[in-house]
């Protein structure tokens, strides 16, 4: 795919409800108001909230728990283990708040690389029963010292035989914000910030969304992919977004769980720029 090729994953079949937008590209730019926006995105998409996060924002409107609660397994079950494998059981805690503290928020995404079919010529949707991505891998894996205001997500494990740190959840790039603008009609063109005029006279048209924005920098991955032996191969092919609570102890986060997942077309970083991506969360 051509860096300057772009592609739209779905068509927008949303109506009311929680929805969510996807934009990447290489030039991520600041309007006057502090949002982010991505110039000359090279693909943009729709993706599932999977019920971990669409329970996740039910239960901590309600403060009660869903019939399905103890069945939707976490990413962490400590701050040292990401709890990766299918069989891991997740953790089950008997007090609704100690789930749920009030510091347990969306801060950050995971990337992996089963988004596409082996063949590179389909994606592969997401079930919405899924608590993490098809094939996740670490944005890093190394026993160098690394950011750790930007990397969590910490397993130890030996991938092609050597034991290594690997961070699987990287932090939003930017502070995220919520925004409640006026729709436009046109998609993918914002609208302006809701005055008290508007709020005096009433009005449907707007729209409501959360906005985080991720980066996937030139180093991301390759430490992963040279460690199998195939750095050509470096890609990712879905992301998703992940809410946790922070650890002070570990410079860690705990009780991760998946809220979002999206496949992507393969992307190649194999490139001396670095991907930022849009990604906005609706409610209307």
């Amino acid at each position: 795919m051509n860096i300057n090729d772009k592609v739209n994953i779905y068509e927008n079949n949303s109506s009311k409800g929680i929805r969510t937008r996807i934009t990447a590209g290489y030039d991520l730019c600041k309007l006057p108001n502090g949002a982010h926006y991505i110039k000359n995105p090279i693909f943009e998409g729709e993706n599932k909230v999977v019920i971990g996060g669409l329970n996740y924002i039910l239960e901590r409107i309600n403060g009660i728990r869903s019939t399905s609660h103890n069945l939707i397994k976490w990413l962490s079950e400590s701050p040292t283990n990401i709890g990766l494998t299918a069989s891991s059981q997740g953790i089950t805690i008997p007090n609704f708040e100690v789930d749920y503290p009030q510091d347990h928020s969306i801060f950050g995404y995971c990337i992996g690389i089963g988004g596409v079919s082996s063949s590179n010529d389909g994606i592969i949707e997401p079930y919405n029963t899924d608590y993490k991505l098809r094939n996740m891998i670490p944005f890093r894996y190394t026993n160098d010292e690394v950011d750790r205001t930007k990397y969590f997500g910490l397993k130890t494990e030996a991938i092609g035989g050597v034991s290594k740190t690997s961070y699987y959840v990287k932090k939003f790039h930017t502070t995220p914000f919520i925004s409640n603008l006026t729709k436009t009609g046109v998609s993918g063109l914002d609208g302006n910030n809701l005055t008290e005029q508007i709020f005096n006279e009433g009005s449907s048209l707007t729209e409501t969304f959360s906005q985080y924005t991720l980066r996937i920098e030139i180093n991301d991955i390759k430490e992963y992919f040279n460690a199998i032996g195939d750095i050509e191969a470096t890609k990712i092919t879905e992301i998703g977004l992940v809410a946790g609570k922070y650890i002070d102890a570990s410079n860690d986060y705990t009780l991760i769980k998946l809220i979002t997942s999206l496949p992507i077309p393969t992307e190649n970083l194999i490139y001396t720029k670095d991907l930022y991506m849009d990604y906005r969360f609706y409610m209307e």
